[in-house]
């Protein structure tokens, strides 16, 4: 009788950290009020992506998927699909994916359909490969109030929102969206308060209503002013990635003759060194834009180097334009 009781405290014990887990995960999704939850997301450049979990039956599909509003239908890459499993065969007729429901961090959403469309274009540069297996677009954005937060935790908040559904919008917002969401783009506009201003995306909050067609700025940081950046319209050295641990290698240092180099060549810095943190970070969690944002003075006036079989200590200050000792 006792080790059946034993027995039974133990199911119950074991039953109750489940449910608490449980608990614990729905309410990560939820971390905000209402009919809204948060979710993680990668920064590339200024655009964004994010997890999409979709399911066909027994089946389960995670997939990456770019966030680009000036896109009107949300795809899939069927190429990319069948790489996670996906078998069943595409009718030309109607080429689109059906699944039988569609969530983002476990909160589902209202689209389960998918055109099928090549995701080639969105090639990372240095990265391993294709980024994503599609894209969400302005029919599921346009539910939604998101918020894009770049400091990490990088994460994107959705607030569900109501879209009159003959909401329609203008070519010069769809053109604002493509610029602001392009991971090429480093740069977003401020027209608040009758000024046009330049913010770096990398250090600012903003959110997207498409239902109001608003674009919204969060201030910068204290200190963090465009003003206080030292941007140069050429990196202070070249570079790609090296494996197998994800290193910066420098290539080239800026015009030969130019102060940058000089300085460099003062200092020790050389072709053929490899950089594993730029100021305190680690490079293997930077993505290519990242680092060209720091080589470019966009993140802070003093950049501190941590060089592999560097014997001391090496930073660029960009409001002198050379290389130091530290």
């Amino acid at each position: 009788m006792r080790l059946r009781r034993t027995i039974e405290r133990g199911v119950l014990a074991t039953l109750f950290a489940v449910f608490t887990v449980a608990l614990a995960g729905s309410a990560h999704a939820q971390t905000l009020d209402g009919d809204a939850f948060r979710t993680p997301a990668k920064r590339y450049g200024s655009a964004y992506t994010v997890k999409l979990t979709l399911k066909r039956g027994l089946t389960e599909y995670v997939t990456t998927m770019w966030l680009k509003p000036d896109q009107a239908e949300s795809t899939l890459d069927y190429d990319q699909m069948q790489e996670l499993g996906w078998s069943e065969p595409l009718d030309p007729k109607k080429p689109y994916l059906n699944f039988d429901d569609a969530s983002i961090v476990g909160v589902p959403i209202e689209k389960t359909s998918f055109k099928n469309q090549k995701s080639e274009w969105a090639y990372v540069p240095d990265f391993p490969r294709s980024c994503c297996y599609g894209i969400i677009g302005r029919d599921i954005l346009s539910q939604y109030s998101e918020k894009f937060v770049p400091k990490n935790p990088t994460h994107v908040e959705w607030r569900k929102v109501d879209l009159d559904p003959d909401t329609t919008w203008s070519r010069t917002f769809i053109q604002s969206l493509k610029d602001l969401f392009s991971f090429q783009s480093e740069w977003g506009v401020d027209h608040s308060k009758g000024r046009k201003k330049r913010i770096d995306l990398s250090e600012t909050s903003y959110t997207l209503d498409l239902a109001q067609k608003q674009i919204r700025f969060e201030p910068m940081p204290p200190g963090r002013e465009e003003k206080g950046l030292f941007p140069r319209s050429r990196p202070i050295f070249t570079f790609y990635f090296v494996p197998p641990i994800r290193k910066v290698k420098i290539e080239t240092i800026d015009a030969i003759d130019s102060p940058v180099a000089k300085s460099a060549k003062k200092v020790g810095v050389k072709p053929g060194m490899l950089v594993t943190h730029l100021n305190g970070q680690s490079v293997f969690t930077m993505d290519q834009f990242e680092v060209q944002a720091y080589l470019k003075g966009k993140r802070s006036a003093l950049l501190n180097l941590t060089i592999d079989k560097m014997s001391h200590p090496v930073a660029f200050d960009f409001k002198k334009g050379v290389f130091v000792g530290r």
